[in-house]
This record gives C-alpha cells, sequence and structure tokens, in this order.
C-alpha cells in the first residue's frame, strides 16, 4: 500500500457573491456577512484537524484571500470565478503540480463542522488503498444531499 499524505481543499467565492438562495430572507449584506463567517468556522476547524497535510483555499477573491492565508491555509488564486466546478479543476490540476495527489474537498460552509469531523473521515480514508483512485462521498444527515 502506498501512503499519501492527505491535503483539503475548499472552494471558496467571493463573498458578494454567495448565499443568493437566501436572499428573500437576508439583505445583501446579511448574506455577505454570513458567508464570511461561514468560511472563517470551517477553516479554523479545518485546520485544527490531526491528519492534514496542507489546507487550500481556492478563490478568484482578494477578501476570501486574506482570511484564508490568516487562519493558515494556502490560496490558490484563479483569475476568475466561474463557478465551483471549474475551481476545484483548476485547482486540483494546481495541486498536483505540487505532488499533492489525495485531496478532500469540502465546501467552505458547512454548519457545526468540528475538527473531529474531519478526523474521522480522514480515518476512512486511511482504511482505504491509496494506489487506487477512489471517493468518499458523505451524505447529509437527511440523506437528501452529500
Amino acid at each position: 500500500m502506498i501512503i499519501m499524505k492527505v491535503s483539503a481543499l475548499i472552494p471558496a467565492k467571493g463573498f458578494i457573491n454567495a448565499k443568493h438562495r437566501l436572499a428573500p430572507l437576508l439583505s445583501a449584506a446579511k448574506r455577505e456577512l454570513l458567508a464570511e463567517a461561514m468560511l472563517r468556522d470551517v477553516l479554523s476547524q479545518v485546520v485544527l484537524a490531526r491528519g492534514l497535510e496542507a489546507v487550500f483555499v481556492v478563490t478568484g477573491d482578494e477578501r476570501v484571500s486574506e482570511i484564508a492565508s490568516s487562519l493558515g491555509a494556502h490560496v490558490i488564486r484563479e483569475e476568475n470565478e466561474r463557478g465551483e466546478t471549474e475551481a476545484v479543476t483548476f485547482a486540483l490540476a494546481e495541486m498536483k503540480q505540487r505532488a499533492i495527489h489525495c485531496v478532500l474537498v469540502m465546501p467552505g460552509d458547512i454548519p457545526l463542522l468540528r475538527s473531529g469531523d474531519i478526523e474521522l473521515l480522514l480515518e476512512q480514508i486511511s482504511a482505504h488503498d491509496r494506489s487506487v483512485p477512489f471517493a468518499l462521498l458523505t451524505p447529509s444527515h437527511d440523506r437528501m444531499g452529500t
């Protein structure tokens, strides 16, 4: 079995573009504050998780970059924010160039996430033969999404 270290990747768009689905309930300013608070909460827990080699944030936004760096994450800057899938694809290519091959991709807005939750996921990853490609999907508590 080949042992590879796991790094985390969090795609994060600019706060001004976040949480549009909450527009009927929250003003633009409140949505920005919520998005920033959620990213800060997630990053503060992810960087504490034992077993991660590094934490990366991919973004095209300067404010997100500053916050991510201040909380101990490495920033991968994209020129333009083109969406989550494109951001992750871009970041994975950048990470591969840095010889990072085992990546835990997670959203930056997971309410109540704790470092121990990530450590449990890492235990599942470490139990798998990493010389074979695989994906680990974790369902939501209501089993309606991932």
